[in-house]
């Protein structure tokens, strides 16, 4: 749950004297107790006010480097709506979020990319919570900018993205309007000198070769920190350092794998979620998740504990370890390995 006390203790020049009272009145919103009693979450808030959440963190964390009073005013109209805002629709991924190994495993790459201004790779079998992750560090780090990669991404999609999450200035001519690829290139550069960001590409294994060569000249002219995050393959495409990626490779400076989430990783999400429902597993039912789930997060969060919640506690059933491997199979449509 957001806290006042995450205010921003400074803001850009972009923010004038009533873009600033904003931004602490909406903080405030966040501890008064019927925001409270209603379990308002910052992904709730921006996508009631349809203003992105990576763009909501940065606004209210006093960090955009534009005006933002117009993404302001969207938020204010969600706060100033009513005294008691309607409750947002509880949805699968609005679980509660628990500190995996695997948000540890990009924690500690972030961080180095972040310090040594390298490069980074995080590769995990998909299911195992990456994306989740990675997300959730951008949120926390307002200095990150995260580009959600797209298959066969090119560098002028690459670009055009960074043009407009940095807010470059990009010098045009009449004969471009948006600028030619070395002028949007310059004014990336410009916007990221100097300021101690870093950039996380996600899926980063389904973009063309000639994204991460353009990424490669953004971390090598502009100084800053490179985080690569995909699946199993990624470690693959880029590790021999005399491959097609030799001269990434050679630049990486944390390498980090994951096949599964972890026991404990399943036990604390399943404890986490049901303890919204005011149920205490325990030790037999924790295992139970955790072998249903067969290492896979997503799994989890999305098939298992809303099956069990739909299909049997709903029904006033008890919940055992019977139970949730009957839904495990019923509603997925596998049989869990026991252990």
């Amino acid at each position: 749950m957001a806290q006042a006390k995450e205010s921003p203790k400074s803001f850009s020049e972009h923010y004038d004297a009533e873009s600033r009272a904003n931004v602490m009145k909406i903080w405030s919103w966040f501890d008064l107790p019927e925001t409270r009693a209603q379990r308002w979450t910052m992904s709730a808030l921006a996508r009631t006010s349809k203003v992105p959440v990576s763009t909501l963190h940065h606004v209210l964390h006093g960090t955009a480097e534009y005006n933002p009073k117009p993404k302001l005013e969207a938020v204010l109209a969600v706060v100033n709506g009513s005294v008691q805002p309607k409750t947002p629709e509880k949805t699968v991924r609005e679980l509660p979020f628990v500190e995996t190994s695997i948000y540890k495993m990009v924690l500690a790459a972030a961080k180095r990319a972040q310090r040594y201004k390298n490069f980074s790779v995080v590769s995990a079998f998909v299911g195992t919570g990456k994306t989740t992750a990675v997300q959730r560090y951008c949120e926390e780090h307002p200095k990150t900018i995260l580009i959600h990669a797209t298959p066969d991404m090119n560098a002028a999609v690459l670009l055009d993205r960074l043009v407009v999450i940095t807010s470059a200035h990009v010098k045009v001519s009449r004969f471009y309007t948006r600028g030619t690829r070395a002028a949007r290139m310059e004014g990336v550069l410009e916007s990221l000198r100097a300021r101690n960001r870093l950039l996380i590409l996600d899926e980063a294994e389904t973009v063309s070769p000639s994204t991460l060569e353009y990424l490669r000249r953004v971390r090598d002219l502009a100084d800053c920190g490179v985080v690569l995050a995909g699946t199993e393959r990624l470690e693959g495409m880029l590790r021999d350092p005399r491959g097609r990626f030799g001269q990434i490779s050679s630049r990486v400076g944390y390498w980090v794998s994951a096949q599964a989430i972890k026991p404990e990783d399943a036990h604390a999400l399943a404890a986490a979620a049901f303890e919204t429902d005011g149920i205490d597993l325990n030790e037999e039912l924790l295992d139970a998740f955790w072998q249903a789930c067969d290492g896979s997060a997503r799994v989890l969060c999305e098939g298992i504990i809303p099956g069990v919640r739909d299909y049997g506690l709903s029904d006033g059933r008890e919940l055992t370890p019977a139970l949730i491997f009957q839904v495990t199979q019923k509603v997925l449509g596998f049989r869990a390995r026991r252990k």
